[in-house]
């Protein structure tokens, strides 16, 4: 296995464990602070207030206690420019199958997720 194809497989693996604990955030099963180290600042505003708003629909609708669990299916990653990964993350739970669209950009020497959206 070349250089090049290790480091890809290692940002996928590392891509599937982002997608794996967002999905989870959305799905009320763990906290965003969970994702911290890997989100930029704004993305974790974001990332908080879905979680927000997802916990208070499931209480609106009285299912705070029914919380669902995504597994990752697939990742793929798509290199862009220099130092960005552009990726997308399958993810299943028992009522659907869901994408996840991230990008990862180098901010101060290491890796962070700039932008994380549920598609």
């Amino acid at each position: 296995m070349t250089k090049k194809s290790e480091d890809q497989a290692r940002a996928r693996q590392i891509v599937a464990q982002i997608g794996q604990v967002y999905a989870d955030i959305l799905g009320g099963m763990r906290q965003p602070e969970q994702l911290s180290k890997w989100l930029s600042e704004e993305t974790y505003l974001q990332v908080s207030h879905e979680h927000i708003l997802k916990n208070r629909a499931r209480a609106r609708n009285n299912q705070a206690n029914q919380r669902e669990f995504f597994r990752v299916l697939k990742a793929e990653i798509f290199p862009s420019r220099k130092n960005a990964i552009e990726a997308v993350v399958l993810v299943k739970s028992a009522k659907s199958i869901q994408a996840i669209s991230m990008r990862l950009d180098i901010v101060f020497t290491r890796w962070r997720v700039t932008h994380i959206e549920l598609i």
